[in-house]
């Protein structure tokens, strides 16, 4: 066999999903489809955690795995790795029988209750330390899959490493240029993993280091001992809930006091930052002035009608006086400002006031909009 064995069309679309990310499912279906498994997966590990890509029928079984923290911790990943095999392996490469892999508590767990069972896999090495592995695999019923068909996936193996390790770079890329963008909006920006390593930063976040610096590993720390447990605990907060936190810095040495902002980075914003899970963002506290809608729903994917209430509050309207002005209940405007609180990570009105007062310190070319 050659790599002719497979259309254009097939190959083409790998390299698609390379610059698409939301078009490996499909690209996995159709590799399936004709290797005539069920589903297929995109795996990528690192010290950051885990993402994926998975056709419809098994992403729920990777994700209960993720969330116990055994995606990359079982069996079936630790034998492949340690096969060091440059191809696709079934289970009768890496056990010493099929009674023995059905037997097995990662099959045990996730066969009858996700409808997984054999398949073939290949685990191959990224940049900075990063594991990919690519998966098909067949539902429950189905017959183990054959030397001949994984060596057939093999001839896929050069476009399907080129594609997810082209992809790794082009998040990486975009990444860096959302900091520049960032620069020139005034921001000081960083990306961090979920332990707080930094992985990209802008010049104007440079430009506080004397407060922020890398620690061992390169772990973002704060030089006041105080604040640094501070930062560690809302880290912390962050990825156990998704809501933002704030930390307010005294003045010190002629410079402003701050607030540093830790945002969680979640959903399709992680193809973005790849092994990003927190965005931190330093202002300065100046003179209050009214933000812009605009920046509010960009920071925290607030919708305008939520952007609207928050900027109305902080302009110092009553929930009473916001509801009237938009002809609604006030029992809206109270639902509204609690999905405000959830996306801000303010736990009520006094803290979305001050952590709207420092977001006013950013420079903005877009004007406020008012329906007033």
């Amino acid at each position: 066999m050659s790599a002719s064995d497979w259309d254009a069309d097939t190959i083409g679309q790998i390299y698609e999903a390379a610059f698409f990310p939301e078009r490996w499912v499909s690209t996995l279906d159709r590799i399936a489809s004709l290797t005539d498994h069920d589903g297929g997966m995109v795996i990528i590990g690192n010290s950051a955690g885990v993402s994926f890509a998975a056709s419809e029928r098994f992403a729920p079984a990777i994700s209960f795995l993720t969330e116990c923290g055994l995606i990359v911790d079982n069996s079936l990943w630790r034998r492949t790795v340690a096969k060091k095999c440059d191809g696709f392996v079934t289970e009768e490469d890496l056990f010493d029988s099929l009674d023995e892999w059905i037997a097995d508590p990662l099959h045990r767990m996730i066969a009858r209750r996700f409808d997984v069972n054999f398949g073939t896999g290949t685990i191959f090495a990224g940049a900075t330390g990063t594991q990919i592995a690519i998966r098909f695999t067949r539902r429950m019923g189905g017959e183990p899959t054959t030397r001949q068909m994984a060596s057939r996936l093999d001839l896929l193996r050069p476009a399907l490493i080129h594609a997810t390790t082209l992809g790794l770079s082009q998040r990486r890329e975009r990444a860096n240029e959302l900091m520049i963008e960032y620069d020139a909006a005034g921001l000081a920006a960083a990306a961090l993993t979920a332990k707080g390593r930094i992985i990209t930063c802008n010049s104007s976040f440079c430009a506080y280091s004397d407060l922020l610096r890398p620690a061992a590993h390169g772990k973002l720390s704060i030089t006041d001992h105080d604040l640094n447990r501070r930062l560690t605990e809302a880290l912390a907060a962050v990825s156990e809930a998704s809501h933002a936190r704030s930390i307010p810095v005294p003045a010190r040495d002629g410079r402003p006091p701050l607030v540093v902002d830790v945002i969680p980075i979640f959903r399709q914003a992680r193809d973005l930052f790849s092994e990003a899970r927190h965005l931190l963002l330093v202002t300065p506290v100046r003179r209050p002035q009214t933000p812009s809608a605009s920046l509010l729903q960009g920071l925290f994917a607030l919708t305008f009608a939520e952007a609207d209430s928050a900027l109305r509050l902080f302009a110092g309207a009553t929930v009473a006086e916001v509801a009237a002005h938009g002809g609604v209940e006030e029992d809206t405007i109270r639902k509204r400002l609690r999905s405000i609180f959830a996306k801000t990570g303010a736990s009520r009105q006094s803290d979305l006031i001050a952590l709207l007062s420092t977001v006013s310190a950013v420079p903005r070319n877009t004007p406020t909009r008012s329906d007033s």
